[in-house]
């Protein structure tokens, strides 16, 4: 399964990081560029939005998680992804 780690600042918007699912990460991106770099949340999400280009939109759910309109959703692969992201932000500042 696919993993987004989103870095849960004070303030929207939220800022989403991809990564294969590693459990030392955190300690990597600390050792290996600031601590700034590590994410507050990392969870496992059902798919990450590709455009047919096989690119990952990252863009698409930094605004999905915070409730602005995704407008590149006609140039995604797999646009359904983005569904899961929607009710996301409300579940984060409650944990």
């Amino acid at each position: 399964m696919p993993a987004i780690s989103i870095s849960c600042a004070a303030r929207v918007p939220l800022h989403a990081l991809y990564f294969r699912q590693d459990p030392n990460h955190k300690k990597t991106l600390r050792e290996n560029a600031s601590s700034r770099h590590v994410p507050a949340v990392i969870m496992a999400v059902p798919d990450i939005p590709y455009t047919f280009s096989a690119k990952k939109v990252e863009s698409s759910v930094t605004n999905s998680v915070d409730g602005r309109p995704v407008s590149n959703r006609d140039f995604l692969t797999n646009p359904e992804s983005l569904d899961f992201f929607e009710g996301l932000l409300p579940q984060l500042r409650e944990e």
